[in-house]
């Protein structure tokens, strides 16, 4: 039996890429769901990439984008959000330039009730289904701004309005573990509006 080349997401859902050819002798793929589709891949073109948005789990084919951030970054981030946080259903990604804190739909930024695990959030709203629709907010950020320093500024979201919305930088060091555990020490919790950003 033939493997495809494929990618499950969080939810579940598995995509393969079609890759059909164009009229001028190029190739466009397409992301698809159906394992019995047409002009699927087995293996992947050099320089492509499976990506899933922490936001909502939806799967695209892209450009494989340089990361600058290392696992160690990422996870020193994450570790600090299980120790500090009270938030407990959250996703730490680390993409091109940036570590991104994702809170679930079901958490409170701002300790406005009780923050449930992700299981807790399952058995509150009748099983695994919750996980097809659940989604993750961006609140904070940390930006590598200096590559040869390892230099981060922090920033959060601040509302501008209903709709509107922007990030706002908080602080900026050298020490992503400082930073980090500046942070999270807040979130989950009513002091987390206490971080006033710079200006």
């Amino acid at each position: 039996m033939t493997s495809y080349l494929s990618h499950t997401n969080r939810q579940g859902d598995t995509a393969y890429i079609r890759a059909v050819p164009t009229a001028k002798g190029g190739t466009r793929y397409y992301v698809t769901k159906d394992p019995k589709a047409s002009d699927l891949m087995e293996e992947m073109p050099s320089g492509f990439e499976f990506y899933e948005y922490p936001s909502d789990a939806r799967i695209v084919f892209r450009k494989r984008v340089p990361c600058k951030i290392t696992a160690s970054e990422r996870q020193v981030v994450e570790d600090a959000m299980h120790n500090l946080s009270d938030v407990k259903d959250f996703i730490v990604a680390a993409d091109e330039n940036t570590i991104t804190i994702y809170i679930s739909q079901f958490s409170s930024i701002s300790g406005e009730h009780e923050n449930p695990t992700a299981e807790e959030t399952r058995l509150g709203w009748g099983g695994e289904h919750v996980d097809r629709f659940k989604q993750y907010d961006e609140y904070v950020r940390f930006v590598l701004v200096n590559e040869a320093k390892r230099t981060f500024r922090l920033e959060r979201i601040i509302f501008l309005g209903f709709f509107n919305r922007d990030y706002a930088e908080l602080e900026t060091s050298d020490d992503l573990e400082s930073l980090a555990e500046m942070l999270c020490q807040h979130v989950g919790y009513p002091t987390y509006f206490d971080l006033a950003p710079k200006g």
